[in-house]
């Protein structure tokens, strides 16, 4: 209930600041920059045609999402919350993972290497949908079943049960040892590209402290993964001699 009078105070607030600010919006243009009364006329109408345009955007997005999360079926019987875990499951099935999977396929096929993901055949999917939430999360690790199915001297235990780690994202100390190193020597090249767009200093901080395995950017990006993707960059400026302007 606190929450619920927190974010109306908030929205509140939201709407005085707005109203306070728009009427002398015009003022300024034509005071700051000169304006005329024709051009303030043609940047409101453009403003008001911009936000009518993204109404009906968000509103058909609204509706796609909607029409595919009804459209999801769920077990009888089941909770709430694996009704909604099931409906994630499914609408990651629909958007995500065609998205992925046509990205990799793209991506390596610009260099002549064709990509196949196992396990994803329609009616393997579709046979699993149906596998109860607390099975799919077995012992509360990610993939319990697929596991607990490699049980029995299938796969070593110490191989079977490990945290996961995927690609780009490992959770191997060596990987951050390699990653700041390599940044380290790209930022004590005064030289370096990247130095245009980062504070040096900052990232030295950074790399000076411990480095967080938790997804900050995107799903996979943790602290090493960020450095990696620096020094990604700065290899990118230097290839294609790319120079900053402000």
């Amino acid at each position: 209930m606190l929450n619920i009078f927190f974010l109306g105070l908030v929205s509140f607030f939201t709407d005085i600041s707005s109203e306070m600010v728009y009427p002398i919006i015009p003022l300024y243009l034509t005071s700051a920059f000169g304006a005329t009364p024709a051009l303030v006329g043609v940047i409101e109408g453009f403003a008001e045609s911009l936000a009518s345009l993204l109404k009906v955007f968000s509103g058909y997005v609204s509706d796609r999402y909607r029409e595919a999360a009804e459209s999801l079926p769920t077990l009888p019987g089941e909770s709430e919350r694996d009704a909604k875990l099931r409906k994630i499951h499914g609408l990651c099935f629909m958007f995500f993972m065609p998205n992925l999977q046509e990205r990799a396929a793209k991506m390596l096929g610009a260099c002549g290497i064709n990509v196949l993901t196992p396990y994803s055949d329609y009616r393997l999917a579709q046979y699993l949908y149906n596998v109860p939430w607390s099975m799919k999360s077995l012992r509360g690790q990610e993939k319990g079943l697929f596991r607990a199915a490699m049980e029995g001297g299938v796969i070593p235990d110490s191989l079977l049960w490990r945290k996961k780690s995927p690609y780009p994202k490992t959770y191997h100390p060596g990987y951050t040892r390699l990653t700041t190193e390599a940044l380290a020597n790209v930022l004590s090249d005064p030289a370096s590209p990247i130095l245009q767009l980062v504070d040096r200093d900052a990232l030295i901080k950074l790399m000076s402290g411990p480095l967080t395995s938790a997804p900050w950017f995107g799903q996979l990006m943790a602290g090493p993964q960020m450095l990696a993707y620096l020094l990604q960059v700065n290899q990118w400026m230097l290839k294609y001699r790319v120079e900053v302007g402000l």
